[in-house]
């Protein structure tokens, strides 16, 4: 019976004996510090009996935290033993010493003592340590390897062979140092230059021109979109307008123009094709007033043909091409009169209401003439948003409201 058990335990000791020998595997390793390691620079090399040879390369800064790449062939299920760690005590520029402990399944403990030599990228290390577990005596160890320092000190390649009081082991272990994810690329605002908030431009044309937007990561090169609306919300949008990043500030002139006398608000944001920004903060601006009717030609009518009315009016609007304002209305009505006075027709005296034009003294309906019988006729429609031209008939009014025609150039 003593026999079977002991067989048990040999077993089981050893599968979990050869686990603790795994010491990388899985595991956290506190590799060498010094005042030269802290620092992140490779140790000082100096000559001497056991300094690198003349033309050996340094060996690169291994300070960090370093876990298992992979699990050795010869060594049964690594992944039992945990929070191993390797504590160095100190560093040369030629050697490393410290100690290590691990915990394994089954209340199985490892620990022991650790030195190497360093030469450049050449690392020989030996590990020397016990493996004990409650009721059961301890297992001595002992592994040796010859290994290399790969990928500027974030890889350790370590080949080894060794003895345990359950026989020998070897393998290959790589142990890589965890680097810190890269930062996700990232696109800031940018920062609205001109026009300023609530500017009224001197036109209907302008140019945006924002601060570049700060970015960090991975960002390729930046585009802006730049989009103006009617409305704060955005959900009117007169246009949008992408430009390619210029340096420090970046600007867009405005490809068409805006109507006289609106409110429009403007905001822009950065993108690089995989990441967009968020948008900068709205603005608000404005344009003024229409610029006063130019002077009359010399033909107030300029030869249109009075043979169709509705393409006498059409003619005279064309010409004038008047602003939506009811001053761009009644310069298309009192030359239409004007053409007519033929025929009797004048102006339409209008003392109260909407479109009405002071001209000559008087108040006048900025888009009807009239005739001396009081028969008017609206000669534009939709005063003054669009000021089209028409020929509608509109009915009577009071005789004693028409003013024969006048002269559109006095």
């Amino acid at each position: 019976m003593k026999k079977v058990l002991s067989g048990v335990w040999v077993v089981g000791f050893a599968t979990l004996m050869t686990t603790a020998c795994a010491f990388d595997h899985q595991t956290s390793v506190l590799v060498p510090t010094s005042a030269d390691a802290v620092n992140n620079t490779p140790p000082a090399v100096s000559g001497g009996g056991n300094s690198p040879g003349a033309g050996a390369t340094s060996t690169p800064s291994l300070v960090g935290t370093y876990v298992s790449a992979s699990a050795a062939p010869t060594l049964p299920d690594p992944k039992t033993c945990g929070n191993f760690q390797y504590q160095i005590a100190s560093q040369t520029p030629t050697s490393i010493s410290g100690t290590f402990t691990g915990q394994c399944g089954g209340g199985l403990t490892i620990s022991g003592s650790a030195t190497g030599t360093l030469n450049g990228t050449a690392v020989t290390l030996t590990a020397t340590g016990t493996a004990s577990m409650p009721g059961i005596p301890n297992c001595p160890f002992t592994l040796t390897g010859n290994g290399t320092v790969e990928d500027n000190g974030n890889t350790l390649r370590m080949p080894f062979t060794g003895q345990t009081c359950l026989g020998p082991v070897s393998g290959t272990e790589v142990m890589r140092r965890p680097q810190a994810a890269a930062a996700p690329p990232t696109i800031g605002e940018p920062s609205p230059v001109s026009p300023s908030p609530n500017q009224i431009l001197n036109g209907v044309r302008t140019t945006f021109v924002v601060a570049n937007a700060s970015h960090s990561g991975p960002v390729g090169a930046l585009d802006y979109t730049f989009e103006v609306a009617t409305d704060e919300g955005f959900t009117n949008r007169v246009g949008s307008w992408n430009v390619h990043e210029q340096p420090n500030q970046t600007s867009l002139d405005l490809p068409q123009d805006f109507s006289y006398a609106r409110v429009y608000y403007w905001h822009v944001r950065a993108y690089d094709g995989a990441t967009t920004g968020p948008w900068s903060r709205t603005l608000a601006l404005a344009t003024g007033n229409p610029p006063a009717p130019g002077p009359p030609s010399g033909d107030p009518t300029f030869g249109c043909s009075t043979a169709n009315k509705e393409k006498l009016v059409e003619c005279i609007h064309d010409h004038v091409n008047p602003p939506p304002t009811v001053e761009g209305a009644f310069e298309v009505t009192k030359r239409v009169a004007w053409a007519l006075r033929g025929e009797g027709a004048g102006l339409l005296i209008k003392n109260g209401g909407e479109n009405i034009v002071g001209w000559q003294g008087r108040s006048f309906a900025a888009a009807r003439i009239c005739y001396p019988d009081g028969h008017i006729y609206k000669v534009l429609t939709d005063v003054p948003s669009t000021n089209g031209p028409s020929w509608q008939d509109n009915d009577f009014v009071d005789r004693s409201l028409y003013v024969p025609a006048i002269d559109p150039n006095r």
